[in-house]
C-alpha cells in the first residue's frame, strides 16, 4: 500500500507557521492592552461576573454592619410629625447617637458632611444644635465623622487643621505605607467643625471616584494627600480603629491591617467585593429608617415599646447616611444604577474588615498566559484539519476561560481578565485556519480515498491527523473494553414483529451509542444486540477506566428513562442490559483485507471483557468489571467485590467487582447490603461457611443476586469443601 504521508506537508513547517502566527497575535493583543482599548470590555465583563456571583449566592452580606438611612419616607414623616424640613437640625443626629450608643453599637459612622455651622430655627438655635451633636459625639466616644477633600480651595482653617492632626487616625508610618502609589493630591477640604473633629473617634475622607463610564467598581483611595499631609479614607480609619489600631504594613502590594490583607491597585484602591441583598430587601445590610430610629428613641424616653426591636444594633457598626433621591447620594455600581452612597461606604468597610477586597491578577501573569495560549492554539490548530471539530474545542476553551474568571471571582475573590486571552485564541485560530485550508485542499483526494474504509468518526479524526495509520497491523494500548447486551433479548424479540424489532434496536442502540461516544469511547462494533466499545483507543486517555464506568452508569440510567418508549415499541417486560468491563493491554489497529478494513481491538483483555459480561447472569448483576478496571477507575465509584473466578478459557483467577454507583453515592439501604455482603465474603474466603451462611441468608431473602449465588456455594462447600490449597477463587464452567 502506498504511503500517503509522502504527499503531506512537513509537520514541522506547519507547526512553525502556527507558532509564528501565535507570536504575532500575542504582540498585537499586548499593544492593544497597553493602549487600554480592551479595558472597557473587561470592565463590562467584570460587571456581569459580579452580578452572577451575587445572584448565585457566593457573596453573602456581612452581619456586623447596619445602616440608618435618611430615605424619602423619613423625610416625609419627620416633616409631618415633627414639622421639620430638610436639612434636619443636628440635634436629631445627636439623638440618634445617644439612642444607638444605648443599644450597644460598636461604632457609629456618619457618611454625611457637617461642614457649615447649623442655622438658627424657630424652635432651636443653631449653636445649641451644633453643641448637642458635639456633646453626643464626645459622650459616645465611638463616632466617626467624614470630610471631603477638594482639588481647589483655600488652605484648611488653622483650628480645624490642628484638630485633625491631634486626632491622627492612623499609624505614624502612614505616608510610607502609600509611597509608590499614584494617590490623588488635594489642596483643601470641606471638614466638620474643630470641636466635632476633636471629639470624633476618627475622621476620614469620603472621596470616591467612579471609572470612566461613571460606574463605581473600585474603592476610594485608602489614603489621600491634602495640603502636604496624609489622611486615610473613612472606611480605612474605621476599620483600623475597629480592629484595635493594629500595626499596618505593606505586604506584596497589599495593605495589611494586623493579619487582614487588602490588595491594592497602583492607585491605592481595591476592587470592591460586592454583596448580595438581604432577603426581601434592596441592600446587603440591615437598613433602618432614620425616622424609625428617632421615633424609637422618643418611645424609650416615654417608657413605651420602641418600633425597633431590642438588640437590633447590638455589637454592630452602624453607618448613617442618605438614600432619598433628592439628596443626591445615589451612584451607579455593577449591581444597581441607583445605589445609596452609604451602602457603598459600608461595603468598602466590610471588604477591609472581612478580607473581601478583590485582588486582580498581575499583568505579567496575564501576559505569560496569553503567550502560552497563542502558541498552544497556533501549534495545535496547525495539525488539525477538521475545522468544525476544532472550532468546538476552541469554543469550549473560550467558554472555560470566561467561566474560570467568574469562578475565580466567586470562590477566591480574585479578578482575572479573560478577554485578552479570548481575543488571542480567536485571532490565532482564524490566522492558522487559512493556512490549513490550503493544505486541506491539496490533501483532499488522498484523504477521501482513505476515509472510504472507515465509518466511525473518532477513527476518521485520528487518521486525518496521521494518515500513516492506514496500514495493516496496529499498536499496543492500555485501554478499557466494554461489552454490553440486552438481557433476554431472544425472548423479547420473539414477542415483536420484524418492524418492531428494528424500531426497538434502533432506539436502544442509538441511545447507548450516544452515551459511549460522549464519554470518549470508540464504538468498535454491533453484534446483534451486543455493543462492543473501547475506551483509550484510538485516542489515548489516562482516565479511560473511569470514563467507561461513568458511561455504563449513564447507560443504566438512560435505560430506565427509555422504559415508556420500549413499552410503546411493543416490549412487554422491563428492558435492561448486562455489561462487562475489562482493563489491560490490547492490540488496536486496522485489521482486515486490502479492500476492506476495520479499526478494532483484539487480545486477552477483549476476551475477558466478553466473559465478564456473560458472568452477570450467574450473579444476577447488571454491571461487572475486572479488578484492574475497579483499581484504575478509582475510589470515586461505589464498588462491591463479588467474587474471584476463573472464566472459561483463562487459568488465572480474576477478581470481579460490581459497579453499584458513581460519585453521587448510593442510598443507605444499598450501603448496608454491600457491607453485609463484604462481611460474609470475608468469612467465605476464610472457609467459615456457617458464619457466611448466617450473614447471607437475610440478603438472599431480600433478592440480592450475588448473595443468592454465594449462599448456594457456601451450602455446597459445607458438604464438599474445596481442597486445602484453595485460593478463594471459583472456576466457571460456562461462558
Amino acid at each position: 500500500m502506498s504511503d500517503p504521508t509522502h504527499q503531506s506537508a512537513n509537520p514541522l513547517n506547519r507547526s512553525t507557521i502556527g507558532f509564528l502566527i501565535g507570536l504575532g497575535v500575542f504582540a498585537i493583543i499586548t499593544l492593544i492592552r497597553l493602549a487600554g482599548w480592551l479595558e472597557p470590555l473587561n470592565l463590562k465583563w467584570m460587571d456581569a461576573a459580579v452580578r452572577w456571583t451575587v445572584h448565585w449566592g457566593f457573596s453573602p452580606s456581612p452581619e456586623n454592619i447596619a445602616v440608618v438611612t435618611i430615605d424619602q419616607t423619613s423625610l416625609e414623616q419627620v416633616h409631618q410629625t415633627m414639622a421639620q424640613r430638610w436639612p434636619w437640625p443636628r440635634i436629631f443626629y445627636a439623638r440618634m447617637i445617644e439612642y444607638l450608643h444605648q443599644q450597644g453599637v460598636r461604632a457609629i459612622v456618619f457618611d454625611m458632611l457637617f461642614t457649615e455651622p447649623e442655622i438658627d430655627r424657630m424652635d432651636i438655635a443653631g449653636e445649641t444644635s451644633d453643641a448637642a451633636l458635639v456633646d453626643a459625639t464626645h459622650k459616645a466616644a465611638m463616632v466617626h465623622h467624614a470630610f471631603m477633600p477638594l482639588r481647589q480651595g483655600l488652605e484648611p482653617d488653622a483650628e480645624k487643621w490642628t484638630a485633625l492632626h491631634s486626632t491622627q487616625p492612623f499609624p505614624t508610618n502612614f505616608p510610607a505605607l502609600f509611597s509608590g502609589f499614584s494617590l490623588p493630591v488635594f489642596a483643601s477640604m470641606a471638614s466638620p467643625s474643630a470641636d466635632l473633629i476633636a471629639n470624633a473617634r476618627t475622621v476620614g475622607s469620603v472621596f470616591i471616584q467612579p471609572d470612566r463610564d461613571g460606574i463605581i467598581r473600585h474603592s476610594a483611595p485608602l489614603g489621600i494627600q491634602c495640603n502636604g499631609a496624609w489622611f486615610p479614607s473613612l472606611p480605612t480609619a474605621v476599620a483600623w480603629d475597629f480592629l484595635g489600631r493594629p500595626d499596618a504594613a505593606r505586604v506584596d502590594g497589599s495593605l495589611q491591617l494586623g493579619s487582614i490583607p487588602c490588595p491594592l491597585t497602583s492607585q491605592g484602591r481595591f476592587i470592591i467585593g460586592w454583596y448580595g441583598n438581604r432577603p426581601g430587601t434592596h441592600s446587603p445590610f440591615a437598613h433602618f429608617s432614620a425616622y424609625s430610629v428617632l421615633r424609637s428613641s422618643a418611645q424609650l424616653d416615654a417608657g413605651l415599646t420602641p418600633d425597633i426591636p431590642p438588640f437590633s444594633f447590638l455589637g454592630k457598626i452602624v453607618y448613617v447616611g442618605s438614600s432619598a433621591p433628592g439628596l443626591s447620594d445615589l451612584k451607579a455600581t455593577p449591581l444597581n444604577s441607583n445605589t445609596p452612597g452609604v451602602d457603598i461606604q459600608a461595603t468598602m468597610l466590610a471588604n477591609i474588615l472581612c478580607g473581601h477586597a478583590v485582588a486582580r491578577t498581575g499583568t505579567a501573569t496575564g501576559s505569560a498566559l496569553l503567550l502560552a495560549l497563542c502558541l498552544l492554539v497556533g501549534g495545535g490548530t496547525a495539525h488539525n484539519r477538521r475545522t468544525w471539530w476544532h472550532m468546538i474545542g476552541i469554543l469550549g476553551v473560550l467558554i472555560a476561560l470566561l467561566a474560570f474568571s467568574v469562578a475565580l471571582l466567586a470562590l477566591r475573590r480574585i479578578w482575572f481578565d479573560p478577554l485578552p486571552m479570548v481575543a488571542g485564541i480567536g485571532l490565532t485560530w482564524v490566522g492558522v485556519i487559512f493556512s490549513n485550508y490550503l493544505h486541506e485542499r491539496r490533501q483532499g483526494l488522498v484523504v477521501r480515498g482513505i476515509f472510504e474504509h472507515y465509518l466511525d468518526r473518532s477513527v476518521v479524526q485520528t487518521l486525518v491527523a496521521d494518515p500513516r495509520q492506514v496500514r495493516l497491523g496496529g499498536e499496543r494500548r492500555h485501554a478499557t473494553v466494554l461489552f454490553s447486551d440486552v438481557a433476554n433479548f431472544t425472548s423479547t424479540s420473539e414477542q415483536l414483529n420484524p418492524e418492531q424489532v428494528v424500531h426497538f434496536m434502533n432506539l436502544y442502540l442509538n441511545a447507548m451509542t450516544e452515551i459511549i461516544l460522549a464519554a470518549g469511547g470508540f464504538l468498535d462494533k454491533f453484534v446483534g444486540d451486543e455493543i462492543v466499545a473501547i475506551f483509550g483507543a484510538p485516542q489515548s486517555m489516562p482516565d479511560h477506566a473511569a470514563r467507561a464506568c461513568q458511561a455504563v452508569l449513564r447507560m443504566q440510567e438512560r435505560l430506565r428513562e427509555l422504559q415508556p418508549a420500549f413499552r410503546d415499541a411493543g416490549c412487554r417486560t422491563e428492558i435492561f442490559s448486562r455489561t462487562g468491563l475489562s482493563t489491560g493491554e490490547l492490540i488496536v489497529g486496522n485489521m482486515g483485507s486490502e479492500t476492506r478494513m476495520n479499526y478494532t481491538g483484539m487480545g486477552d483483555t477483549m476476551n475477558l471483557g466478553a466473559r465478564i459480561e456473560g458472568v452477570n447472569k450467574v450473579y444476577g448483576t447488571r454491571v461487572l468489571v475486572s479488578g484492574q478496571t475497579a483499581q484504575d477507575a478509582g475510589p470515586d465509584f461505589v464498588w462491591r467485590e463479588v467474587d474471584a473466578v476463573r472464566v472459561k478459557g483463562r487459568a488465572t483467577p480474576v477478581s470481579l467487582f460490581e459497579l453499584v454507583g458513581g460519585p453521587a453515592g448510593v442510598s443507605t439501604e444499598i450501603l448496608v447490603r454491600l457491607h453485609g455482603y463484604q462481611a460474609a465474603f470475608a468469612q467465605y474466603r476464610q472457609r467459615h461457611w456457617q458464619e457466611a451462611i448466617a450473614m447471607l441468608e437475610p440478603l438472599a431473602t431480600a433478592g440480592d443476586g450475588p448473595s443468592i449465588n454465594l449462599l448456594a456455594r457456601c451450602r455446597t462447600y459445607v458438604q464438599t469443601p474445596p481442597p486445602a490449597d484453595w485460593d478463594g477463587s471459583y472456576t466457571m464452567v460456562t461462558k
